[in-house]
């Protein structure tokens, strides 16, 4: 039972980084490191001693310090693509978060350093990554790595000729045979360890050395004497199965180290102010029978290990007086210690740690007759360690189980007193009805706990590939939205230019034929805006980027502009095209006026296309709580098979659909996500050949006539406020000579003595600003030499400057439409956009707003 302490203090003794080298004045080395003209290898030596202690053992002031320390040797030896020295940095960050408590993140920065360490050669920071790897292995009680991670530690330090680091590796190799139940190798590992740090102290005699070769021999001897238990007992059984007489037990021969090897604690000159000066005065305290005294000291010393908020330093020293009071065989005063220490253990989730409480706890609670207690702690012990194949583990849980039950039943008969035969007879029966359950009982713990372990290797190894995957998709949700506003702008430029050239010839002087081709222009460039404004659209829904309004509209209105923006196109079909609205419909509801404004022109605006004569007809109704919207046509239907495919994107009834009515397929399945969004629902009946109708049912939800804004704007309305805008005088940013046509033009049409001034770049326009009065900056966001939000930036700050509270409205006119690129205006202190191709009311109109409660 003691060896699992000796084996946590080892451990606790080991548990540092292998970096080497001499420790100065911390003050200086960070003058060393700021000092620019000093060899990048000389600051980053000084920035890796910062957190050493004089051995050159890991030990910072402060672990967030250290962190940050290690982070810039990290970050200085990358740049200057030092390899060697970026894995240094690694090693050192790996410390802080094995000191910590988190292994998980302390294994992955150790296997990164050691794989640079591999890469460029360099030994030492090799055998230091697969020490400190071994650590966090003992720590997962991953035997087979942590084996391997030591063997190369100890390898590498051997051919350095760093005996004292190999006899550590040694040692811990020497532990984890003990872990897995082989004791003979386990001393053999230990031995060596003992042998090479026993000719080092013929050298340079050092306290630590002593005690931990103190701590090892006394480790090996309660081992070898559970060798000699264990022999013992077997010739005992071979004795009983030859039928001889039972001889006297002998007490087992221990080897060459044992008790007397306690002197060395008299030899050993450790500081007082320490963890381990602490535990070696308490264990002199024990020794001289001052209980009280030794109580104090020991308590120190666990105050000692918490200060440094190391968990694992703090486990081992709990563990350590446990061990000092179970030599004294006081079981009392160890247990306290051995549960404090279990919970730390497991709420640092260290297996290896829990293992080793449990397996101590199981040992203090059998000798106290606490059989319940001590079953549940080696059904820890044997879960956390993942083996229960030892045969004398589990003869010993059997033991545990029958004696509880036998003690149960033990009362029981003191109760009652009568029939005392019959009941012995079924006491037998009982027992070995309950060895045979804890037979099966155990395979079923091994076989769960094998099973977990080997859950909780595929859930990593998941957890790590679903990682990488999420990254992967961030980033190509990155790519495409950038590629969508890229596409976005550059398809929305020359459209822009298109479509306001079209307007500009159209309200000119022309001949009557050339009406006819330039309607078709300007048919043909809406339905390109469409066709991307569809794809913007379902971009953002499937980001979840869509933002819906919820304002009073007027349900009326959005049919009636519905109908009147696509009278045009069914007239040139021959189609009929009406609206109609049922009984007991409000006159305002609550709702996103745009988005319901885009749902109808989709749905109608499909009816028109799929039906070559007859009539659309638009009904609005009210069904319940919804609102019922229906769309009726008269045109060639959808068959039922076809039905299912055609809210799904890029789908169309049937493949010759696309080539003999054009569209993308994206229309019904971004209005079927925008009524969906809105919690409604849309579906379709129809009958191949003879019509479709489409029904959407909406939430009715009632609005106040006082939030009403004002609705769309009417070609007198229009007039109206081009009128009020008379006189004004206008910076136009742009550095397209077709946009600046197309802006002109348009101003100059619909406002009477306005004064224009056209500069191309950002530079231009906070020089005409600082030169001029003008009364709005319509912004241009890309242009050479300076974009359109710095200038505008400039703008507020030179506003600021002077004084101005109230600036001179910004607006910006763009091609750049995703909903990042809006929201970054706005965080420039713009104060509106306008995109491009913009309809007139959107240039006016937007003018209007800014300027009219101006003038």
């Amino acid at each position: 039972m003691g060896i699992m302490n000796k084996l946590a203090l080892a451990l606790l003794l080991f548990s540092f980084p292998m970096e080497l080298s001499a420790q100065v004045n911390k003050d200086s080395l960070w003058t060393v490191y700021s000092d620019t003209t000093q060899s990048v290898v000389s600051r980053l030596e000084a920035l890796g001693d910062m957190s050493q202690d004089e051995h050159g053992m890991y030990k910072p002031d402060n672990l967030d310090t250290a962190f940050y320390q290690a982070q810039l040797q990290y970050d200085l030896a990358k740049v200057h693509g030092l390899k060697k020295w970026m894995g240094e940095g690694l090693l050192n960050k790996g410390n802080y978060f094995n000191n910590k408590g988190n292994t998980q993140q302390a294994f992955d920065l150790f296997t990164q350093a050691q794989e640079l360490a591999i890469e460029v050669g360099d030994k030492r920071l090799i055998g230091a990554s697969a020490f400190n790897l071994g650590i966090c292995c003992i720590k997962q009680a991953d035997f087979a790595n942590g084996v391997s991670s030591f063997t190369l530690a100890e390898t590498t330090f051997a051919e350095l000729g760093d005996k004292r680091t190999q006899a550590q590796a040694l040692a811990s190799i020497g532990g984890l045979y003990y872990q897995q139940q082989k004791p003979q190798k386990s001393i053999d590992y230990f031995s060596q360890a003992i042998s090479i740090l026993e000719e080092l102290i013929k050298i340079e005699d050092t306290p630590k050395d002593r005690f931990t070769i103190l701590m090892m021999k006394q480790t090996v001897a309660s081992t070898q004497e559970i060798i000699a238990q264990l022999e013992q007992e077997e010739g005992s059984t071979d004795a009983v199965k030859k039928e001889k007489a039972p001889t006297e037990k002998k007490e087992p021969e221990i080897g060459t180290y044992g008790v007397k090897d306690l002197g060395f604690y008299d030899e050993i000159s450790l500081e007082a102010d320490s963890m381990l000066g602490f535990m070696k005065l308490g264990h002199l305290a024990l020794e001289q029978r001052k209980q009280l005294k030794a109580k104090q000291y020991f308590e120190l010393g666990i105050a000692k290990a918490a200060e440094e908020n190391n968990p694992t330093k703090t486990a081992g020293a709990l563990n350590l007086v446990a061990s000092e009071y179970l030599l004294q065989k006081d079981s009392v005063k160890a247990l306290p210690y051995l549960i404090r220490g279990m919970a730390l253990a497991k709420q640092q989730g260290e297996l290896g740690s829990i293992g080793g409480f449990a397996n101590s706890l199981f040992h203090v609670y059998k000798a106290n007759g606490q059989y319940k207690e001590s079953l549940e702690a080696f059904q820890l012990f044997i879960i956390a360690r993942d083996s229960i194949s030892n045969l004398a583990n589990a003869k010993a849980a059997a033991e545990l189980e029958i004696q509880y039950n036998y003690d149960q039943q033990k009362t029981l008969d003191d109760r009652e007193n009568e029939q005392q035969i019959a009941l012995e007879r079924e006491k037998k029966e009982t027992q070995v009805k309950l060895t045979l359950a804890v037979s099966i009982g155990l395979l079923l713990v091994s076989l769960l706990a094998l099973l977990t372990f080997n859950r909780l290797k595929v859930t990593r190894r998941q957890k790590l590939v679903i990682e990488e995957q999420k990254k992967k998709l961030e980033q190509s949700e990155k790519h495409k939205e950038q590629f969508l506003a890229n596409m976005s702008h550059e398809i929305r430029t020359p459209m822009h230019a298109i479509s306001g050239m079209v307007k500009i010839l159209e309200r000119n002087e022309k001949l009557p034929a050339q009406m006819a081709y330039l309607n078709a222009m300007q048919i043909s460039s809406d339905n390109l805006v469409v066709i991307l404004n569809d794809v913007l659209d379902l971009s953002k829904i499937q980001a979840g980027k869509l933002d819906l309004q919820k304002v009073p509209i007027l349900p009326a209105e959005i049919l009636e502009n519905v109908v009147q923006t696509l009278e045009h196109k069914a007239d040139e079909q021959g189609l009929a095209l009406s609206y109609s609205i049922g009984e007991g419909i409000p006159k305002l509801v609550q709702g996103d006026p745009v988005r319901l404004n885009q749902i109808l022109t989709n749905l109608v605006g499909n009816a028109i296309k799929f039906t070559p004569h007859g009539s659309v007809d638009l009904l609005l109704e009210k069904v319940g709580d919804k609102l019922q919207f229906s769309i009726k046509d008269t045109g060639i239907g959808i068959s039922p098979s076809q039905i299912s495919r055609i809210f799904k994107e890029f789908e169309q009834a049937t493949s010759s659909t696309t080539r003999h009515y054009g569209g993308t397929g994206l229309g019904l399945s971004i209005s079927k996500q925008l009524v969906e969004l809105q919690n409604g629902t849309i579906w379709v009946e129809s009958e191949e050949g003879k019509g479709s109708t489409f029904f959407v049912h909406l939430p009715l939800v009632l609005a106040s006539a006082e939030e009403v804004k004002e609705g769309s704007i009417t070609k007198d309305r229009l007039n109206t406020m081009a009128k009020s805008l008379q006189g004004i005088r206008v910076l136009l940013a742009e550095d397209n000579a077709f946009n600046q046509m197309i802006a002109v033009d348009d101003l100059s049409y619909y406002i009477e003595d306005i004064s224009i001034k056209v500069v191309e770049n950002g530079v231009s326009v906070v020089t005409e600003f600082n030169e001029n009065d003008y009364d709005l900056i319509l912004m241009d966001v890309q242009m050479p030499e300076m974009d359109g939000l710095t200038a505008t930036r400039q703008i507020r700050e030179l506003e600021a400057e002077k004084g101005i509270t109230k600036g001179i409205p910004i607006v910006a006119m763009t091609a750049s439409l995703l909903k990042s690129e809006i929201d970054s205006f706005y965080a420039a202190a713009m104060d509106g956009y306008i995109p491009k191709p913009y309809q007139i009311e959107e240039l006016i109109g937007t003018i209007y707003e800014l300027l009219h409660p101006r003038r």
